[in-house]
C-alpha cells in the first residue's frame, strides 16, 4: 500500500509542479497569438506575449486578464535594453476596472471569471496602444506572496484595431482565453491511470511470490 500511496503521490507532483507554460489564442481558423508564463521568482510571473504573424492586419493585443484571485500584485515591465527586439514604447500597468472586459468569444468562461488584468497606459480601460502583428512583449507580475504558473487558471486576451470577417461578420474586436493544464486532460489521466494499475498489478503480483 505505502508503494501504491508513493506512486499516487509522484504522479500528482508531475502533474502539478509546472513552473512553465505556453498558451495558444485561436478563434475563427487564426492563431492570434501565444503566450509564455515563466516562474521569474518565487513571487513573481514573467509573461511574454507575441501576437501572431497570422492576425490581421493592424492587430493589437492591448490587455490581459487572468484568474482566480491570487492576491496583491504589481506589474513590472523590464528595461528597454534587457530585451532587444521586444516593444520597448509599452509600459503595462494594472488594470483597475475589469468591466471593460467583454465576454470570451472562444470559452463558456464569462468576463466575471476575470479577477486581475493588466493593461497599457489606462487602468480604467482596454484601447490601443497594444503588441502590434509580428511582435512581442514581456512584462511581470509581482505578487505579495509566492506564486507559481500553475496557481494560473484562465488566461485571457483583448484584440482590437482589426476587421476581419468571422462566420460571415465583421469582427473589429476578440477577446479570447486560453486555460493552462491545472487539471490533467483525459488522455492523459487515462495514461496515468493505466500505468498506477500496472504498478500495483506488479505490487500484487509480487505479493504472491
Amino acid at each position: 500500500m505505502k508503494n501504491v500511496m508513493l506512486v499516487g503521490g509522484l504522479l500528482f507532483l508531475l502533474a502539478g509542479s509546472a513552473n512553465a507554460l505556453t498558451l495558444s489564442f485561436d478563434y475563427g481558423g487564426i492563431n492570434w497569438g501565444t503566450m509564455d508564463l515563466n516562474q521569474a521568482d518565487p513571487d513573481t510571473l514573467s509573461v511574454s506575449f507575441f501576437t501572431s504573424a497570422t492576425a490581421p492586419s493592424g492587430t493589437q493585443a492591448t490587455g490581459f486578464a487572468f484568474a482566480p484571485y491570487l492576491g496583491t500584485f504589481g506589474v513590472g515591465n523590464p528595461l528597454d535594453t534587457t530585451f532587444g527586439d521586444d516593444q520597448n514604447d509599452l509600459n503595462w500597468i494594472v488594470l483597475g476596472n475589469l468591466n471593460p472586459i467583454p465576454n470570451p468569444q472562444n470559452s463558456s468562461l464569462v468576463k466575471g471569471d476575470f479577477t486581475f488584468g493588466v493593461t497599457e497606459g489606462n487602468s480604467n480601460n482596454l484601447n490601443p496602444p497594444g503588441i502590434e502583428v509580428g511582435d512581442y512583449d514581456i512584462f511581470y507580475l509581482d505578487f505579495d506572496a509566492d506564486t507559481s504558473v500553475s496557481d494560473i487558471t484562465a488566461v485571457g486576451v483583448r484584440f482590437q484595431s482589426f476587421s476581419t470577417i468571422i462566420d460571415n461578420q465583421e469582427v473589429t474586436s476578440l477577446f479570447l482565453v486560453g486555460r493552462p493544464p491545472n487539471e490533467i486532460p483525459e488522455p492523459a489521466t487515462m495514461l496515468l491511470f493505466g500505468i498506477g494499475l500496472t504498478g500495483l498489478g506488479f505490487i500484487t503480483r509480487k505479493r504472491k511470490f
